[in-house]
């Protein structure tokens, strides 16, 4: 149900509350993201030097920051999603590219950090991670970034070379036992069930897809934010007709608690490799939880 511009940011105003206040909680409790003395993640350093090479050292280090800075970004961009409705003018648009950058960030970290794959194959797909980043680097007009990016996938194809980890690329990226997914399949797990949608339709797929329309300008996407019910003349023949273009308090609702809810189930994975425990995280967590799971149920009966 949309609501009158000046009412959005009252309406969606505790779920942004929420949001702010789960990730100083989070912040807190992971603190410099080092892994605590008994965790899973501290036990993989056993592995360290074994999966060390000359053109690769510290792997598990490095497997964990990358872990680290994938982790900020989600963070960054969740709190810049909830930031936007602190006051008026509210977004049409950006919103949403910010919702898609945190969602594709947030897949990533909660791949990486999936339980129980050992210090290999961890190191594995944080390779795969930083492969397909000196991909895009050697893609970019710089010639200083090329040349970077070419030398950074050399010493990342030696290093996978001396393990005996194959690199292949046909539709996805691969490195030994690995594969990097697509976002789409990234993203299945992260976001709230059902899988799909009522009628067969992946919501990942459908996520990415209408995220990433409005993020490429497509016209059909744009255009579902204007609302035609309150259209006017723009004046004599061939002037046209104006249209107002609307924020919908549902739409930020729903895209904001499906952003948190696949916050929150990568945190816990991550909680868990790293060893972390916060009960002012726990408790800002539920109640987030909690309004991200009335605002879902609101939009299933509009």
């Amino acid at each position: 149900m949309d609501v009158p511009e000046l009412d959005l940011v009252d309406v969606v105003a505790p779920l942004m509350r929420g949001i702010a206040v789960t990730l100083a909680a989070a912040k807190e409790m992971a603190g410099t993201g080092s892994a605590m003395a008994d965790s899973p993640a501290m036990g993989e350093f056993t592995e360290d030097e074994r999966l060390a090479t000359p053109t690769m050292r510290d792997p598990i280090d490095v497997a964990h920051s990358v872990a680290r800075v994938l982790r900020l970004a989600a963070s960054d961009h969740l709190r810049s999603y909830a930031g936007l409705f602190a006051s008026q003018p509210v977004p049409v648009y950006s919103h949403l590219i910010v919702a898609r950058a945190s969602l594709e960030s947030t897949a990533l970290a909660y791949w990486l950090a999936e339980p129980g794959i050992g210090a290999e194959r961890r190191v594995q797909r944080a390779m795969l991670i930083r492969l397909d980043n000196a991909n895009e680097r050697r893609r970019g007009p710089l010639k200083s970034e090329k040349e970077a990016g070419r030398e950074f996938r050399e010493n990342l194809s030696a290093a996978a070379l001396e393990h005996g980890w194959p690199i292949a690329k046909n539709k996805d990226l691969r490195l030994g036992n690995e594969e990097l997914p697509s976002t789409r399949d990234l993203l299945r797990p992260v976001l709230p069930p059902p899988a799909d949608t009522g009628d067969g339709i992946d919501r990942g797929h459908l996520v990415w897809w209408h995220l990433s329309n409005v993020a490429h300008s497509s016209m059909f996407a744009l255009l579902q934010s204007v609302d035609l019910d309150q259209q006017q003349d723009q004046g004599p023949v061939g002037m046209g007709i104006r249209v107002p273009l609307i924020t919908s308090s549902a739409s930020v609702e729903l895209y904001g608690a499906l952003t948190s809810r696949a916050y929150l189930t990568m945190m816990a994975r991550h909680r868990a490799l790293f060893g972390w425990d916060s009960p002012v995280y726990d408790a800002a967590a539920m109640a987030l939880d909690q309004l991200c799971a009335a605002a879902i149920g609101r939009r299933a009966k509009s």
